[in-house]
């Protein structure tokens, strides 16, 4: 089958586009495009291929944005973003070429029940998603869960580029064309202003919404800005919003436990010099406390040594004179008797006079007696 001639024909099984991709099965139609199930003949490999309906194909400026979104999707990857192989139609119904996700979509898993969906890992990775296609200056503009495709180890996945351009791109919509499904679209965009990064973000949190059916304190209030109607209440991009619900503590292995120093404690070494200065170090202590302590009853031991010694003086004058003997023992009492005055040093007691030998007896002359 001519290639020139697949613009007119209604797309069936079996037809080749590029020369390599065969379609097998239709896998999702919308009103814009059908996402076939096809076999990449270069590669033996399943591949996504995107056709447009025939009638959007004879829009010359839907099929100018249908190729813009081709270039542009195809410059990006991210783990959540479904990856773009190939794109074409220049004499042929446009089409894009992009990674098969073998998985539902997330409007199937929310129709099911979606009970085992993990709302705060969704919520991170479409927000993931949506901040390095903003940071490329791209708006997805159709943000919805039948665009989610999840994989069977439950990673979201981001599709459908086929209504995004830059942010710098001349408008192709007519005044007043809205693209994109209603129920998910900001109340800005259903107006007919321009779609921007918030309100992507609006769309998310409307998906977030219906999708994470236990959430916790963290995703219900970044849900609740997400969904304001005032587009300033919303996060100003993705990465703020990311930002928001990791704001807690982030999930990661233990700590390894702490080790003790590898160095050594310092040992010191006890020597015969060392030992003798504490020894030292201790009687000096040891004497200052005595003093400190023992200071207020100094002079009593004092008095009683004079004393002592003033007796020892009075006994040893006893065999002398009397006069003596006297004079000690007054000036004995004197010492005692002022105790508040510091004791004088005792004068050491005088010598015993040497006794006075007898007179001898002159003889009597005889005649005398």
């Amino acid at each position: 089958m001519a290639e020139e001639n697949l613009a007119a024909q209604a797309v069936t099984k079996g037809m080749l586009f590029g020369g390599r991709y065969r379609l097998e099965q239709p896998i999702a139609t919308g009103g814009m495009a059908t996402v076939w199930l096809a076999t990449d003949q270069g590669l033996d490999r399943p591949v996504a291929v995107k056709v447009l309906s025939d009638v959007l194909a004879q829009d010359e400026s839907y099929v100018a944005r249908f190729r813009r979104e081709a270039r542009i999707a195809a410059g990006l990857s991210h783990p959540n973003l479904v990856r773009i192989y190939d794109f074409g139609g220049e004499d042929e119904r446009p089409y894009l070429v992009m990674e098969h996700i073998d998985g539902p979509t997330l409007g199937e898993r929310v129709a099911v029940g979606g009970r085992d969906l993990d709302g705060e890992r969704l919520a991170e990775e479409l927000l993931g998603a949506l901040a390095h296609i903003h940071e490329a200056g791209v708006i997805h503009r159709d943000v919805k869960p039948s665009n989610v495709l999840i994989e069977p180890d439950g990673r979201a996945r981001l599709t459908d580029f086929g209504i995004a351009q830059p942010d710098d791109a001349t408008r192709i919509t007519r005044t007043g064309e809205v693209i994109g499904t209603l129920r998910y679209m900001a109340p800005e965009v259903s107006q007919g202003k321009p779609a921007t990064q918030r309100s992507d973000l609006y769309s998310c949190g409307v998906v977030l919404q219906e999708a994470a059916r236990d959430r916790g304190v963290e995703l219900a209030t970044l849900i609740d800005r997400l969904t304001a109607p005032h587009p300033d209440r919303r996060p100003a991009s993705a990465r703020d919003a990311l930002a928001m619900l990791t704001s807690r503590p982030p999930l990661r292995p233990a700590d390894p436990p702490l080790q003790a120093p590898t160095t050594a404690p310092r040992q010191i070494e006890i020597t015969p010099l060392r030992a003798l200065a504490a020894l030292a170090a201790v009687g000096l202590v040891a004497l200052l406390l005595a003093v400190a302590f023992g200071g207020s009853g100094h002079n009593t031991p004092a008095s009683g040594q004079a004393g002592s010694q003033a007796q020892q003086g009075q006994a040893n004058n006893a065999t002398t004179t009397t006069t003596t003997t006297s004079t000690t023992t007054t000036s004995t009492t004197t010492a005692t008797a002022a105790p508040a005055a510091p004791a004088p040093e005792p004068k050491p007691p005088k010598p015993p006079k040497e006794p006075k030998p007898p007179k001898e007896d002159k003889p009597v002359p005889p005649g005398h007696e």
